[in-house]
């Protein structure tokens, strides 16, 4: 047999030649590590593994999946279908870098928002914006907003403005491409405001003076509606659906008082009431909203839920390891749940689809330090000290499909 016909009949047994129908069929049964020696043999068979192949796992990854419109707006570019399995490895290995910026001397009690190109800090009366990189932030920021006599509590990015309350009772809101202060309502709270949010042209706002109040927003400033509740109990937390129909106020959990309360932001009177019969103090420090029927909350007993407005029940729980408090709350409104935890600078990873914890990522602090604000993209994590703000990045290792390093290589893979 001459070499001509032995290379035709090579041909013939090899994975090249058969339809894409039929290797998809294929590729089915083979393992991770087996996929990624695939693609290194041919230009069309890596076609084949990471068209499709790899889009379907990618489309199951933990975090850097980029399928709801709310991580899409915040993440900084579109990653490959193969760069989001292997970063979502990463996440899931806890490999990263970590950057430490901006040290503050003092203490505070910061809180922080992710916008694709600006990351958004408060640190006692002012709050700035810092751009953007691949690498991490500028150090030098952008945007200075002040407007509040005393330290901001909580601020809001909507609509085009930055809306905050602070611990002088009032509600500030600025443009957020000028900075340019648009209003500012004093003594709009007789107690710290220590919760906003925003849905078109209405604020909502909750304070220690066991109120929420509707504003609405004009040409003249900010404007108080009719709708003044009276909770019974210290607000925490305050949360609009997306839709912007009803609000999720979350209290201290004292005095008898239920700490979760859900309003019809029309007809300004109580849906319903949710935790019947919690412990004392078991109140909600956050809450985020998952779709127009569910919402994640956390506080002091150390425990993230997801309730559903629709029944009044709660859908499912998970909790805490270490038995520590929630601060704050990130998700990806699909599988990826992040928690600030109360102490040691820590970080908890849930995965919606399992009951296990997945992941915790420390934050490299001199202190114990509770987890003020904590806000992700597919590729870094963001998370506000008392006296720091870390960035971890998690696309630094940068393996190759079948690599004896590469983080999928043990068979991992999106369930």
């Amino acid at each position: 047999m001459n070499a001509s016909a032995r290379k035709e009949k090579d041909k013939l047994g090899s994975l090249e030649i058969l339809p894409t129908e039929v290797l998809l069929v294929i590729f089915k049964y083979c393992t991770l590590r087996a996929l990624g020696n695939v693609c290194q043999t041919c230009k069309r068979l890596n076609g084949v593994v990471s068209d499709f192949i790899w889009y379907e796992k990618s489309r199951k990854a933990l975090v850097t999946n980029q399928i709801s419109a709310d991580i899409q707006a915040r993440s900084s570019h579109i990653l490959s279908a193969t760069n989001k399995c292997r970063i979502a490895c990463n996440w899931i290995r806890c490999r990263y870098k970590e950057k430490i910026y901006y040290p503050f001397k003092t203490k505070h009690l910061p809180w922080l928002v992710l916008e694709r190109d600006l990351l958004w800090l408060s640190r006692g009366k002012c709050i700035q914006a810092f751009r953007r990189k691949r690498s991490g932030l500028v150090h030098v920021p952008c945007i200075s907003l002040m407007g509040h006599s005393d330290d901001v509590c909580r601020f809001v990015s909507a609509g085009g403005l930055i809306v905050s309350g602070g611990r002088d009772g009032s509600v500030c809101g600025w443009s957020s491409n000028s900075g340019q202060l648009q209003f500012c309502q004093r003594h709009s709270h007789r107690g710290d405001v220590v919760a906003v949010d925003m849905f078109g042209n209405i604020v909502v706002s909750g304070s220690h003076d066991k109120t929420v109040k509707l504003w609405r927003v004009s040409e003249q400033g900010l404007i108080m509606l009719k709708l003044n509740i009276d909770v019974g109990d210290r607000i925490w937390a305050v949360s609009v659906q997306p839709q912007g129909n009803i609000c999720c106020v979350g209290s201290a959990g004292y005095w008898q008082v239920p700490p979760l309360h859900v309003f019809d932001m029309e007809r300004g009177c109580k849906v319903m009431e949710l935790e019947h019969n919690p412990q004392p103090g078991a109140g909600i420090l956050d809450i985020k909203w998952e779709s127009p029927h569910e919402f994640l909350s956390g506080g002091y007993d150390a425990s993230l839920r997801i309730y559903d407005v629709r029944t009044g029940c709660k859908v499912l729980m998970w909790e805490d390891p270490y038995d520590s408090i929630i601060y704050s709350i990130a998700s990806d409104n699909l599988y990826t749940m992040m928690c600030g935890m109360g102490v040691n600078g820590r970080i908890h990873l849930w995965d919606k689809r399992h009951r296990m914890d997945t992941g915790k990522f420390y934050m490299s602090a001199q202190n114990s330090s509770p987890v003020y604000g904590v806000a992700f993209d597919p590729c870094q994590l963001f998370a506000v000290l008392d006296q720091s703000l870390h960035v971890l990045d998690f696309t630094v290792f940068k393996d190759t499909p079948g690599s004896r390093c590469c983080p999928w290589s043990s068979g991992w893979v999106p369930q």
